[in-house]
């Protein structure tokens, strides 16, 4: 008898844990269990600083969890990463620049 309940109580324990480690994967709202993992990158390059503007582009990555079933989004991490190495984020913003019209800011 003792046995039976030994097993049965380790059985609740791994249930619990299993319950404890996979609460977030989880949807908060709806309660699915699919969802999917996406990576967005922003290229940002205009920030003032101080009144000077730095134009150094760098990304903005963003890592989010979307559940399939009610479409929320939860962000999971999001870090910034330097482009001055990717010769392509330069070409960008350089013909993001030539092609721009100032006379329209006016």
């Amino acid at each position: 008898m003792s046995y039976t309940v030994a097993i049965l109580t380790g059985l609740v324990v791994i249930v619990l844990i299993a319950f404890v480690l996979y609460r977030n994967l989880r949807c908060q709202k709806c309660g699915s269990w699919e969802s999917q993992v996406r990576l967005r990158t922003n290229l940002e390059w205009g920030t003032d600083v101080g009144g000077i503007m730095k134009t150094d582009p760098f990304f903005v990555n963003t890592e989010m969890r979307i559940c399939v079933g009610c479409k929320d989004i939860r962000v999971l991490r999001r870090w910034i990463s330097p482009a001055s190495e990717d010769e392509s984020a330069f070409n960008k913003i350089r013909d993001e620049v030539l092609s721009h019209d100032f006379k329209k800011d006016r």
